[in-house]
């Protein structure tokens, strides 16, 4: 009894055993069936040639494939295709190439299969892929072309902060205008304190202006003098990433010297008209000279203003007034009002027939410095004259050597014409 009853559980245990294998290989049929079914599913190319070059399979997109290069399965692969299966059989290793299909581009690997005599070749459409890459290219070309030829200086940079604040900056990259504008050369890697020492005690308002666009990413503009370089710029600064900025700039030293030019034009016209209108109610020579010598100190300015008379007859000169600078260092000098000025030894002959002298240096002139009251360097002589004839000199000194520029030593001409004509007139009523 009991060994019928083993017997019966034995075949039961061998029903379920033969169950549960025949639901594995049914599986595994499965598995089978759809890997079978998967070059024929896919939707890229996939192509099976001999090492003989011969096409074995192609799927249903490896045909349409087949077709732009004009040949079917059972025929010979295109002479392009051949040397590269018959390379994967000789290296004995796949790889990975791009070829053409009519208007579309296919990357394929081709996985060489030796014990059977053929490759299997599984493509990828990467037309898409390689004109997005091609117009990246493209753009960067622009963006590199414009980078080099654009006319202003660029230079992008990464800002050192330390406890929050800025105290250098690193150039990561630097366009040719970027040397051409500022004279400076292989800075990119550098720190700006390395390529110009200096710069944050001379310039500390670039730290803060980038500093500050750095880390809020707000974009600023300005205009600043690079005291080490001896530059203005008009600078456009803007943050392409958090902690980097972009500085893009123009050298405009000679817009900024040309309005400075043209507004001290401005002002000393505005200075010749005040003068003018100051000498036109006095009635005298000495009270016309006080007038435009005081006016003359004070807003042009100079350190020290006379006019000495000329006495034609005595061949002599005179100090006829001095301004209120000068008066101070004629008590000091003992130089005063009405005493006798050298006209030899003081090299105003020429000055008295009718032609302005300037002395840029006066200690290493031609001219005794001690003609001069003591820490004067520069001094402009330019005659006082109606009609052709010298009444007098106007003479203006400053302490700092080449202390006059073309511009005001024609205004002192031209102010020496309108003072001399005013005495003229007032001598004449």
């Amino acid at each position: 009894m009991s060994t019928q009853k083993r017997t019966h559980e034995e075949l039961l245990t061998e029903v379920e055993e033969m169950r549960l294998r025949l639901e594995q290989v049914e599986g595994e049929h499965e598995v089978i069936e759809t890997l079978a079914r998967f070059p024929s599913e896919n939707p890229s190319p996939v192509l099976r040639i001999s090492n003989r070059g011969v096409i074995l399979y192609a799927n249903e997109a490896g045909q349409t494939l087949l077709r732009s290069w004009a040949c079917a399965p059972g025929e010979d692969a295109p002479d392009f295709v051949k040397p590269l299966v018959a390379e994967t059989f000789t290296r004995q290793t796949s790889t990975t190439v791009d070829i053409n299909g009519g208007e579309r581009l296919y990357s394929f690997v081709i996985v060489p299969v030796a014990e059977a005599g053929y490759a299997n070749l599984y493509g990828r459409d990467i037309t898409e892929h390689r004109k997005a890459e091609a117009a990246a290219r493209e753009s960067g070309d622009r963006y590199r072309s414009l980078f080099e030829n654009m006319l202003d200086g660029f230079a992008c940079c990464r800002m050192i902060f330390e406890d929050d604040q800025p105290q250098d900056f690193v150039y990561l990259e630097v366009n040719s205008a970027f040397e051409e504008l500022t004279g400076l050369k292989d800075v990119v890697g550098r720190r700006v304190t390395e390529v110009i020492p200096g710069i944050k005690e001379t310039n500390p308002e670039l730290f803060e202006i980038y500093g500050r666009v750095a880390a809020t990413g707000e974009p600023e503009r300005f205009e600043t003098y690079l005291d080490a370089l001896g530059i203005w710029f008009h600078v456009s600064v803007y943050s392409p990433a958090k902690g980097d900025f972009i500085a893009v700039f123009d050298n405009i030293t000679k817009r900024q010297i040309a309005d400075a030019a043209l507004k001290q034009q401005l002002s000393r016209t505005a200075l010749l008209n005040q003068i003018a209108r100051s000498i036109a109610e006095r009635q005298d020579l000495l009270s016309i000279l006080r007038v435009a010598l005081a006016d003359l100190e004070e807003h042009l300015p100079v350190d020290a203003a006379a006019a000495f008379l000329y006495d034609e007859k005595a061949d002599a000169l005179t100090v006829g007034v001095q301004g209120p600078k000068c008066q101070v260092l004629g008590a000091e000098t003992g130089m005063v009002e009405g005493g006798v000025i050298p006209i030899e030894g003081m090299g105003l002959r020429d000055c008295l027939h009718g032609e302005t002298e300037c002395l840029s240096d006066i200690p290493n002139s031609s001219v005794p410095a001690a003609m001069f009251p003591q820490g004067f360097r520069s001094a402009v002589a330019t005659p006082l004259a109606v009609g052709g004839k010298v009444i007098g000199i106007l003479g203006v000194l400053r302490r700092e050597a080449d202390g006059f520029s073309e511009g005001e030593i024609e205004f002192l001409r031209q102010m020496a014409e309108q003072v001399a004509l005013a005495a003229h007139q007032a001598q004449l009523y």
